[in-house]
């Protein structure tokens, strides 16, 4: 079981790096477009490309890679994404101008499915809570419910100027 544990450990401290990875080149694209554009040589209309490139080829190919993921295997499409990654990064490094530049963070954006595809693998490595709440009633789940009324006493408490009388409150919930 140690090695299970160790296991678990070094993939989620993996998946940390590689979602981090991704967070940080999507969120430190805004502080830096002022020094893009001038380095680059372009005006500020022309230089939001390079953001919003990215943003694009992310949300089309998220969904993808998560689709993907599911068919082929979460690690393969996720060590596949953080390739792009690494290559888009590697791209932008080296452009000298904005067409290459923008070229570069689309195919970091198409890295995109690195989020959902953490998610799933750690979903998939962790065990389930052994207190799961499956199958038991919530006041969200009215469809659940039979034509009987239920009353449902784990709603908070109203003000006191609403005349709660007994402590807590409760709702009854009819269904048809």
């Amino acid at each position: 079981m140690p090695e299970s544990r160790d296991h678990q450990r070094l993939a989620f401290g993996a998946l940390v790096v590689g979602v981090c990875s991704y967070s940080l080149l999507q969120s430190m694209t805004v502080p830096a477009l002022p020094h893009i554009r001038t380095s680059l040589g372009a005006d500020q209309a022309a230089a939001s490309w390079v953001l919003t490139a990215f943003l694009i080829s992310a949300s089309v190919a998220t969904p993808i890679a998560g689709r993907v993921g599911d068919s082929w295997g979460k690690v393969r499409v996720l060590v596949a994404c953080l390739l792009l990654l690494s290559l888009g990064a590697v791209g932008a490094i080296l452009a000298t101008n904005l067409a290459q530049m923008v070229v570069a963070r689309v195919v970091q954006g198409l890295a995109g499915g690195v989020l959902p595809l953490a998610f799933g693998i750690v979903r998939d490595l962790l065990p389930a809570p052994a207190s799961s709440s499956a199958g038991r009633s919530s006041p969200t789940s009215a469809t659940a419910c039979s034509s009987s009324s239920r009353r449902w006493p784990a709603l908070p408490r109203p003000p006191a100027s609403l005349g709660s009388s007994r402590g807590r409150s409760a709702i009854t919930v009819r269904c048809a």
